[in-house]
């Protein structure tokens, strides 16, 4: 199964969509909601990409508890 990501700070949503397409699941977290809605509209022009947008504090989101493969940060 492919690995999966989480992203914190996702910014634009580059960096996710870019993984997505090299085959990872990505679940990018993102509290800006301009930003959070730049990544949506970017996914529609990269509709198999798999990635999970969620809008929130990385510090206070309910994450899935069955894990994550690589957690990143880009400053």
């Amino acid at each position: 199964p492919p690995k999966r990501v989480l992203e914190l700070g996702a910014g634009g949503g580059q960096n996710a969509i870019a993984l997505a397409e090299k085959g990872y699941e990505v679940f990018a977290v993102e509290r800006e909601p301009l930003l959070v809605k730049h990544i949506r509209r970017l996914l529609r022009q990269h509709s198999g990409a798999r990635v999970k947008v969620i809008e929130a504090d990385f510090y206070q989101v309910a994450l899935p508890e069955d894990g994550f493969n690589a957690v990143c940060y880009w400053d």
